[in-house]
């Protein structure tokens, strides 16, 4: 499959160079030099997922979120349930695109995320806060070289990108053993409190004033809402 890839980037004006991993996470990132396309090693993009994705790319758009499809096969558990709701968030990692140039300039991701959860919503509300004017003045965008003035929102969504995340069969009482990954709603939160009320939760629990908290929240980030 990746001599496929290179084959056609390398038709492309910008090349692909090699799959690199993203930290420790699951994730295969191909880096083009211009454009880094994300999904996951359990994920199956579709035919035409990386020419819809980069066809996405017009004018100063810097980030992109394709389609993912979550099957669901009988009777779903809790879990397959709360997994689902993947294929309704935005920008996660199991499909999505962005500039190599606005990664560069909010440092990529923040490592301080050390599990596999919620990364992605830091990075798209990094960028967001970086480069989307929420018309109070408090957000700067970067030169012009990198947005234009006339933007409304760099970050759109291909519906035509599509992936397939089937669910990875889990064992009785993961959900209990997910719990833990809450520490990171609370990081995110403290991060980005203004955009986790617009987009994921907005009345967060009030002890994360002074613990990591405890609250699981659902799976599913809708990361942009300026489609």
């Amino acid at each position: 499959m990746l001599d496929s890839l290179v084959d056609w980037a390398n038709s492309l004006d910008k090349k692909l160079l090699l799959p690199l991993s993203l930290f420790s996470f699951p994730t295969q990132r191909f880096n083009i030099l211009e454009i880094i396309a994300f999904t996951d090693d359990d994920c199956i993009p579709t035919p035409g997922w990386l020419s819809a994705g980069m066809a996405a790319f017009t004018g100063s758009v810097l980030g992109v979120s394709g389609r993912l499809i979550v099957p669901l096969e009988g009777v779903p558990t809790d879990y397959e349930r709360n997994a689902a709701q993947l294929a309704d968030s935005e920008f996660v990692t199991a499909n999505c695109f962005y500039r190599r140039s606005c990664l560069e300039v909010i440092g990529g991701f923040d490592e301080n995320f050390t599990s596999a959860w919620r990364e992605d919503s830091d990075l798209i509300f990094a960028l967001m806060r970086r480069f989307v004017d929420d018309g109070s003045g408090n957000q700067p965008r970067e030169p012009g070289k990198i947005v234009e003035d006339t933007l409304s929102c760099p970050f759109v969504h291909a519906p035509d990108a599509i992936v397939i995340h089937p669910l990875r069969p889990a064992q009785w009482g993961i959900s209990l053993r997910q719990q833990r990954k809450s520490m990171f709603n609370a990081l995110l939160y403290k991060k980005h409190p203004r955009l986790y009320r617009q987009k994921i939760q907005a009345t967060p629990p009030l002890h994360w004033g002074y613990s990591a908290g405890t609250s699981v929240l659902p799976l599913s980030l809708p990361a942009c809402g300026c489609f």
